[in-house]
This record gives C-alpha cells, structure tokens and sequence, in this order.
C-alpha cells in the first residue's frame, strides 16, 4: 500500500464510514463524462450506417477505427452507469419508506420513460421512416423506448432492490457501512465469475441479438451484476476507500482485456476489461476531478436530462450536415463539437421548464 492509499484509509477510519457521508463530486463528474461518451457514441453509429434515427453509409478506410471506438466504448461505459446507479441505491431506500422510496423511482425513471415512448420516440421514428423512404406498418414501431432502455432496466433492477429488502426484512435496520476495500482475489474471482456466467448467457443470447426490446442484452451479466456491485461498494465504502493502486491494477486489467479482444476476438474481454476501467475511472476521477466547480456542477446537472434529449440533438445534427462533403471523420469532429455542447444547452434549456428539474 502506498503513502496515498493509507493517507485514505485513515481518513476513511477517522471518519467512521458509518453514516458520514460527504458529496461525491468526482462521481457526479464520472457520470457526466460517461453520458457524454454516450452522445459520441451515438454520433460516431451514424456514420457507420448502424440504423440509428439516422444513418450515413460507412467509410470504408476508416470504419475498423470507429468501430474500435464504440466496441471499446460498449464494453465498459453502461456498465459504469449501472454500477453508479447501484452506489446510491441503497442510500435512497434507507433514508425512505418502501412506499417513498418506489414512488420516487417512478417519477425520476418512469415519467421520462413514459413521455419518451409516447411524446418523444415516435416523431424519430417517423422521420427515420421518411428519411428511409419506408412507412410504418405497425404502431408498435412507433412505440418504443429507444435508447431509454437503460432506463427501463434501471426501473426494474431498482424495484428488485425493493423486493430484496422486503425479503430480508431489513428496510427498519439497514446494514451499517463500513470501510472495506476489495481485494486483489475478490477483483480476481468477480472476474472469472463474471467471464463465465456471460459466455453461459450468450450461448443463449448471442452478440448482437435484439431481445425484449433491449438492442444490447447480452451484457445483462455486467449490468446486473455491475448495479449489484454498487450496491457492495455502497456498503463498503468503495468509492471513497479504494485504493489509488488498484487504479493502476485496473489500468493493467484493462489492457489484458484489450489483448484478450486481440486474441479471443467477443469471448471474454469485456469481462476483464469492464472491471480495469471501473476501477481506473474511480481511482482517477476521485483523483483529479473531486473538486467543486461550477463547470463540473453544471455538466453533472444535467447529465440525465442529456442522456434523455440527446437522440433528438444528434439526429438533427448529423442530417443537417448530411450536405457537407468534408469526409466521414471530419463529419464526426463536426458533428461532436456541435452535438454535444447543442445536448447540454438543450437540457438546460428544458429543465428551466418549472417542474423538470425535480424529474430531470
């Protein structure tokens, strides 16, 4: 253990770690930077003629480099916003009555879900038929949750906490928080447990299958147990006690995974690579972005109301440059320096509606 990691195991034990919690900015920072890979993601599918509400036909001398970016993005980043969801799950039910606690989900998840499916998605997907030259044949088309569909299994994993607890009888007495980083073998034995219970899940749902209206389940064994895994870090204290060293182990975790992706090509590398990049971004955002400022704080503000909005923001975008012939990565340099600063004006603008802010 280095001179850092036991300066922050003693303040961690100074503290108590019990009820003591101060804010977690660099978690807030976290999420935004993850949201905001989210929108470059999305911009950089358009231009590999992936059907998003729009999409332009890919470049052929530069898709393998784009590609490489959204597998690499894919194989840790929504699982990071589960895992971070499932860090302040725990706290929300403890400070609330079961009733409170559902309630709250409801209207921070299920009204932007609700409005989506029914308000939202259908104008995109009428315009992507247009765009297409198709028509509708079916209303169900029409009414989907697109890329909400992070949030609709936020709404379930968040109601099987709620079963959990009811179960264990332990919503009057919740268990105390402690200071217990994890080990190198427990990293280890999350790891293979994780490789092995995803190829099993994918030898019945393949790489690739659109399945119950979720467009990328067959990473449902990192989102799970990533959400399950906030919830320990809560309990433990992860996020303020781990150890800077397991960042550069995360960091070392993370490049086995890519040699795996080499090797092995789809088999187990997200597996091992999810797990180094949780740990590294943890490490590293607490590091050097735990501070209080009103850029970080805006960012972070909006961030859901971002991840929200933004399929409207980079479909406009991308269309409306489909006139510019300057070359698919100049387009994608373009359409990100525009996307993602329009997405954030566009939630700012939106939660200054009175009400939103307290959904958004």
């Amino acid at each position: 253990m280095t001179h850092d990691d036991a300066q922050i195991a003693k303040k961690s034990q100074e503290q108590g770690t019990t009820e003591n919690l101060e804010r977690l900015y660099f978690v807030d920072h976290l999420r935004a930077f993850v949201v905001t890979l989210v929108v470059l993601h999305h911009i950089v599918l358009v231009y590999l003629d992936f059907p998003f509400y729009y999409s332009e036909p890919a470049d052929a001398g530069l898709s393998e480099f784009f590609w490489l970016f959204v597998i690499l993005n894919q194989g840790w980043f929504m699982g990071s916003l589960f895992l971070l969801a499932g860090y302040f799950t725990p706290d929300s039910f403890d400070r609330k009555d079961l009733g409170c606690f559902l309630k709250g989900k409801l209207v921070r998840l299920g009204i932007p879900l609700f409005l989506y499916v029914f308000v939202l998605h259908p104008p995109l997907i009428y315009f992507s038929y247009q765009v297409s030259g198709n028509t509708p044949e079916k209303i169900i088309n029409l009414l989907d949750d697109g890329i909400l569909w992070f949030v609709t299994m936020l709404l379930i994993f968040d109601f099987g906490y709620a079963a959990w607890r009811i179960f264990r009888k332990s919503s009057e007495i919740p268990e105390q928080r402690r200071a217990s980083p994890p080990s190198y073998l427990e990293i280890f034995l999350f790891i293979i447990s994780l490789a092995l219970i995803t190829y099993l899940f994918r030898l019945v749902i393949p790489l690739g299958s659109y399945v119950l209206g979720f467009p990328t389940l067959y990473y449902l064994p990192q989102y799970l147990s990533f959400f399950i895994l906030g919830i320990v870090a809560y309990r433990r204290d992860w996020f303020r006690t781990l150890p800077n060293s397991k960042g550069i182990t995360g960091f070392v975790i993370a490049v086995i995974g890519l040699i795996c992706l080499i090797i092995f090509g789809s088999l187990f590398w997200d597996s091992i690579y999810s797990v180094g990049m949780a740990l590294v971004m943890i490490t590293l955002f607490r590091y050097f972005f735990n501070g209080r400022g009103k850029h970080g704080r805006f960012l972070a503000n909006h961030s859901y109301a971002v991840y929200i909005l933004h399929a409207h923001a980079v479909t406009l975008v991308t269309y409306s440059l489909r006139i510019l012939d300057i070359g698919i990565f100049f387009k994608v340099i373009l359409a990100s320096s525009i996307g993602v600063p329009l997405c954030f004006i566009t939630a700012y603008l939106v939660r200054k509606i009175p009400g939103v802010s307290r959904v958004l």
